[in-house]
């Protein structure tokens, strides 16, 4: 049986293969080739919904990818209308049907130079960027085991674990969130939290800030807080999954067992000071964990997005970024409290998703 990425990698081809215009000769056909793609869990950390029948799960990837459409045609002159065609085939879409096929993104990124074929024939490429979500139905009851995930989250009362997802945010996504700038941000006061619609995204474009650059705990910023909810319950043990990016050279992360403004834990990348940090905020003051946890050689990359868990066990702290362990630390300074994203510093801090499994 094929693993889910690469049936989601298949279904990403297929699916742009199926919206492209038909073409008789099949010489002539467009055709697909998948380029540089990254595959991420969806839903919670995997998990997207239980199905009855039959009885499983019905697992999720991600996938943020390039690909390339080689447009063909019998003549020079008949090149661009086939080229316009496979254009408005994929940008003309409307959302329903692009959706209808897991594609929630697309855009045109290059166009290749005019190839000479054999005779007359012609060819062309467009390469395109898209953002893909692949849904793994359960075709069988489960029977053997297998194999056994290592990244495995099960509820530590053995039932299925409790949790909530916010994810492709669009107007009023920042209904469902405070924003809490910290007092001793003072410098680029207030924060600019935004919505952008066509990435689907959050974004924050003040560079403000307090404290120092230095890998330090000392780091006020902004922090955008998840409402409580019926459906968000507070959680001492949870695992927390993210995802964040920034084009600037500041800080970006997330913040956890979120009390109120002056208790809470964060996570915070800062390419200016080239440190991961993992930190607390108690009684108003900024300090290091118990057993602190940071790491003063790395950062993140500008523009690529991170897929950021946190494990939060008792006083057991850990992050994961896209899978790797980063930090680990110790403290029992907060219990229960909310989750969010954390800016310092960054005007061009990216927020993608955010969600949380009760363990």
């Amino acid at each position: 049986m094929a693993s889910i990425e690469e049936d989601a990698l298949a279904g990403l081809t297929s699916n742009v293969q199926a919206l492209l215009p038909v073409v008789a000769d099949p010489e002539l056909r467009p055709t697909v080739t998948l380029g540089a793609a990254r595959v991420t869990p969806t839903g919670l950390g995997g998990f997207v919904a239980p199905s009855d029948d039959p009885p499983g799960d019905v697992d999720g990837r991600r996938i943020e990818a390039s690909v390339l459409v080689t447009v063909k045609s019998s003549s020079a002159g008949a090149l661009g209308p086939s080229l316009a065609g496979v254009t408005r085939a994929l940008l003309g879409a409307d959302r329903p049907t692009l959706l209808g096929r897991g594609i929630h993104r697309v855009a045109l990124s290059e166009t290749g130079t005019l190839v000479a074929g054999p005779g007359q024939r012609v060819q062309q490429d467009l390469s395109f960027r898209l953002l893909y979500e692949h849904l793994r139905i359960p075709t069988a009851a489960g029977g053997v085991i297998e194999t056994i995930p290592l990244d495995l989250e099960v509820s530590r009362s053995g039932a299925r674990p409790r949790g909530w997802s916010l994810e492709e945010f669009g107007a009023g996504a920042l209904d469902l969130f405070d924003v809490v700038d910290d007092p001793s941000a003072t410098t680029a006061r207030p924060s600019q939290w935004i919505v952008n619609p066509a990435e689907r995204r959050i974004e924050q474009r003040s560079r403000i800030r307090g404290g120092t650059n230095a890998a330090t705990p000392a780091k006020p910023g902004t922090a955008l807080v998840v409402r409580e909810a019926p459906g968000r319950p507070l959680s001492r043990d949870f695992s927390l999954h993210a995802c964040v990016a920034s084009d600037d050279a500041g800080g970006v992360g997330v913040v956890f067992r979120w009390v109120d403004a002056a208790n809470y834990y964060f996570f915070l990348m800062d390419r200016s000071g080239g440190y991961r940090l993992l930190a607390k905020k108690a009684g108003g003051a900024f300090l290091p964990l118990e057993a602190p946890a940071v790491d003063g050689t790395r950062a993140y990359e500008l523009g690529r997005s991170y897929d950021v868990k946190v494990s939060a066990v008792g006083p057991e702290l850990r992050v994961y970024l896209d899978g790797a362990l980063a930090l680990s630390g110790r403290d029992a300074s907060h219990g229960a409290g909310r989750v969010g994203f954390l800016s310092r510093n960054d005007n061009r801090a990216y927020f993608y998703r955010i969600a949380a499994v009760e363990l």
